[in-house]
């Protein structure tokens, strides 16, 4: 019996001492050995596929920012929840602001609508509400709907539950019309979370720039475009561009360099930022997707705007014919280019009757 422990205790010193050779020797044969192979792959695609340990936490990070963006949107419509393939709040009003910063610019004597602050517009006519309940002291921070979103909880005519779905609709936020976006800085500290939890969460950091920057209005937050540009500062840090990879954080890079031109009124600055997305963008267009396309669109359109403050005609149009190049039919850069290329005789006599 004494020789059996004896031969136990025997192995598992073998083991022990096996280990501890291993672990002492390992780094020292493995490290100049993976130093000298050269990956097929992206440095990105490799390490995220390196094991399955590490593939299953990249997609816990992922996921977990994801879930922190979705959960954003619920404050941003006052605790309504709707369906995700219906419902892109951050498109929509990027968008709406894309729109009134390009018509005042084509208009040539209005200033751009600062961001978050619309532009006049003739008024629309009030869409009639479906909904017996209401919340007429909301603002829509000029963000107007004109047509339905799905809601998670269904409507009471497509609703089977009954009284069950009655007391769902009663006792939880519920419209037929769309929500009005009457504090957006609630979703904040979800935005936070999800870029702490995933700083490449591209979205998070844009959304979290747009509405930081709208809390000035009223005088609530005097210094939330210089946080806002802070953040994408820092969110730029930490998203440099990678070898052998499309750039892929556009988004990221138009917002900080949009707040620098409408905003602060730095062109050179604006200008430091865009120019080499745009022209990582140029060089990778192929691989871009349609929504990162969307922002190197209004990326050309802040920089030839911002050459043109500076008095660079000359670089802001080779910068629009440049960008119709790759978006033959955007029509604020052609719109721009001929304005160069053709400028008002009333702008010219102006400017020697000032001399």
């Amino acid at each position: 019996m004494k020789s059996q422990l004896d031969i136990i205790r025997r192995r598992w010193v073998i083991v022990a001492v096996g280990l501890l050779a291993l672990a002492g020797v390992g780094p020292l044969v493995v490290e100049p050995m993976a130093r000298n192979i050269r990956l097929t792959r992206t440095p990105k695609f490799e390490r995220d596929r390196s094991s399955a340990i590490v593939q299953a936490f990249r997609g816990l990070q992922m996921s977990l920012a994801d879930i922190c963006y979705a959960k954003s949107t619920e404050y941003q419509h006052s605790g309504i929840i709707y369906r995700t393939p219906c419902e892109d709040t951050l498109d929509a009003d990027i968008r709406e602001e894309r729109q009134q910063t390009d018509a005042a610019l084509e208009g040539g004597t209005a200033s751009p609508a600062p961001a978050g602050k619309p532009a006049k517009t003739a008024p629309k006519k009030p869409v009639p509400s479906k909904s017996a309940r209401q919340e007429p002291d909301h603002d829509h921070e000029g963000h107007d709907h004109e047509h339905e979103h799905a809601t998670m909880i269904p409507p009471k005519e497509a609703d089977f539950r009954g009284i069950i779905g009655h007391v769902e609709r009663e006792v939880k936020p519920f419209s037929l019309t769309h929500a009005a976006h009457s504090k957006p800085e609630e979703a904040l500290p979800w935005l936070r979370l999800a870029t702490w939890i995933n700083p490449e969460h591209e979205m998070s950091w844009v959304a979290m720039a747009f509405w930081l920057q709208r809390t000035r209005k009223g005088g609530r937050n005097p210094q939330a475009v210089e946080q806002a540009i802070e953040l994408l500062e820092r969110a730029r840090a930490l998203n440099p561009p990678q070898e052998n990879q499309p750039f892929a954080k556009q988004g990221l890079i138009y917002m900080l360099g949009h707040l620098y031109l409408m905003e602060k009124k730095d062109y050179a600055k604006a200008i430091e930022v865009l120019e080499p997305a745009i022209k990582r963008g140029e060089a990778d267009f192929a691989k871009l997707d349609a929504v990162q396309r969307d922002w190197l669109s209004f990326s050309f359109r802040d920089a030839v705007e911002a050459y043109k403050n500076l008095g660079q005609t000359d670089k802001a149009m080779d910068l629009a014919a440049r960008g119709i190049v790759l978006f033959p039919d955007d029509g604020p850069l052609r719109t721009a280019l001929r304005r160069m290329k053709n400028p008002p005789k009333s702008a010219g006599k102006s400017s020697s009757g000032k001399k």
